[in-house]
């Protein structure tokens, strides 16, 4: 599939808002982004958890009222 994303990333002192966008997959070997090695992609019901060496992001879902 494809992807894009945004986020305002803390750069010591300095926020930078950084987009970007590419391709994945999910495969035996986990998510891969592009042409980066497979991470670690744990779902559940409402969570995503996505483990690589530089850190742990967890992604809920929720509606929005």
């Amino acid at each position: 599939g494809r992807y894009a994303g945004a986020a305002l990333i803390a750069n010591g002192d300095a926020l930078e808002f950084q987009t970007l966008n590419g391709r994945w997959h999910n495969g035996p070997d986990g998510l891969v982004l592009d042409d980066n090695a497979p991470v670690v992609l744990e779902q559940a019901a409402d969570h995503l958890r996505i483990t690589a060496p530089n850190g742990v992001l967890v992604l809920r879902r929720q509606e929005i009222e």
